[in-house]
């Protein structure tokens, strides 16, 4: 290009998002935490995933729950990122001061969205700056800013939407489903044979461990009215990169009532 007299090209800068985790419970990671605290670590996970897709971050120090604390957390991270991502306190409890920050801050467009896990998610903004008010429950986290949050850095980055492969699975258990959201369930990929089976985990198993184990792959199936037996639905995987031999975590978004040996089907996202 020098050669050729071009001294300059336009390029497209990375998007940095600011992550302000909040909460009087939590610390930074240490090696032993005094009863009560919880350690810090949904920003090291969002930093990890926002760095994949191309975005760079800046986590801030943590904030106690106390609003005026934040809404100053919250202008300051305005100022310095082009998207920021307010940690816990996004439902109704007595201490969730996230979205009557935002509205001070900017505007809050939505509060609650019909998914879950990730239902207490905030949708604001201050001018053209998108805020996002994240669940502090790391599962909900995760999905809220695959879902939300990577179509917008997609846009920034210049990137079209995401290519998927699909293949075939075969539930091994039934999942029971509400109409009123678009609901994520995780499952563990195997093989029988020639085909792929989908397992739901027991409830109460390690949920964070389960969306982890084997790489970072989520994804979701869906069906009008959710899947039945014998009925085939769409399973996509979210973990970059996903082969279809190697996945082993997804997540079924449907309604209704997926039956042991539905049939499913998986799409990978490239």
């Amino acid at each position: 290009m020098i050669a050729g007299g071009v001294g300059e090209i336009k390029v497209i800068k990375r998007p940095v998002v600011g992550i302000i985790p909040t909460g009087d419970e939590i610390i930074p990671p240490c090696a032993s935490p005094e009863p009560g605290q919880i350690l810090e670590f949904n920003s090291a996970i969002f930093s990890s995933m926002l760095r994949a897709w191309g975005a760079e971050s800046i986590t801030y120090p943590i904030v106690p729950d106390k609003y005026d604390m934040i809404l100053g957390a919250l202008n300051k991270a305005l100022e310095e990122c082009d998207v920021v991502l307010l940690n816990a306190g996004s439902s109704a409890g007595r201490d969730d001061y996230s979205a009557k920050a935002i509205a001070q801050a900017g505007q809050v467009l939505y509060h609650g969205i019909a998914m879950k896990p990730g239902k207490p998610a905030i949708l604001g903004c201050k001018g053209n700056k998108p805020i996002l008010g994240v669940p502090g429950y790391p599962v909900s986290g995760i999905i809220v800013i695959e879902e939300l949050l990577r179509p917008l850095i997609d846009i920034c980055m210049g990137r079209g939407k995401a290519a998927y492969q699909t293949a075939e699975a075969v539930l091994t258990r039934p999942v029971v489903s509400g109409l009123k959201y678009q609901e994520f369930v995780r499952v563990r990929l195997g093989r029988v044979g020639d085909k792929l089976t989908a397992s739901p985990p027991e409830q109460g198993q390690r949920r964070c461990v389960l969306l982890y184990e084997g790489g970072r792959h989520t994804g979701s199936a869906s069906g009008p009215g959710g899947l039945r037996s014998g009925g085939k639905g769409e399973l996509f995987c979210s973990g970059t990169p996903c082969p279809l031999h190697s996945c082993r975590y997804l997540a079924i978004q449907t309604g209704g009532v997926i039956a042991e040996n539905d049939q499913i089907r998986k799409e990978d996202r490239l």
